[in-house]
């Protein structure tokens, strides 16, 4: 009967929380050397600097044409677990908080249904939302539970980063916060 309890307790809190390890396996942690070279790759533009707050990491980029925004993982901020596990995605944001561009890092999902995503083009469709809102976009067929998912990371991590965008103030030399409680820690490039 113990047993029994422990498996009910467990599928109720998977069930609450939405997010577990799959199977034993976690997503690697992307250091922060690996996440600078994300940034630099994903915003086609300068990574300015990096920073850490107690939300997560952001990269402050600029390209050559001046457009400026921040790049940000999707781990260091949620872990919603699809149809296997767990999905880590690079979000690349302009200045005003609309996501720009959106590509998977690593998925402990099925290989191929990420695959079916990707070349669906569904991670085109988070394009435009704003930091703070929830996003709801249309899941693909065969893949349906890691779209969702995957809609859930995106949707969670605008949200977490509201409170840390509304503070920011952009710069040539960097990022700053006007909360004195929100603390940048600069990160070594």
């Amino acid at each position: 009967m113990p047993k029994l309890f422990g498996v009910v307790l467990l599928s109720v809190a998977f069930l609450f929380t939405g997010t577990v390890e799959a199977q034993g396996k976690r997503l690697k942690k992307v250091k922060d050397q690996q996440f600078f070279e994300l940034a630099r790759t994903h915003s086609a533009g300068e990574v300015v600097r990096g920073y850490s707050s107690k939300e997560g990491r952001v990269a402050y980029y600029r390209t050559k044409d001046g457009t400026e925004g921040l790049v940000v993982l999707t781990a260091d901020y949620t872990k919603v677990r699809g149809y296997e596990g767990p999905t880590s995605m690079v979000l690349v944001l302009d200045r005003e908080g609309r996501v720009v561009k959106t590509a998977v890092v690593q998925s402990l999902d099925t290989p191929e249904y990420v695959t079916d995503i990707e070349q669906a083009g569904f991670l085109g469709r988070f394009a435009g939302a704003k930091v703070g809102t929830e996003v709801q976009v249309d899941a693909v067929a065969g893949a349906t539970v890691t779209a969702q998912a995957m809609s859930r990371t995106v949707s969670n991590t605008l949200k977490a980063l509201e409170p840390l965008f509304n503070c920011l103030a952009f710069s040539p030399q960097g990022l700053s916060c006007s909360d004195p409680s929100r603390r940048f820690k600069p990160l070594a490039n």
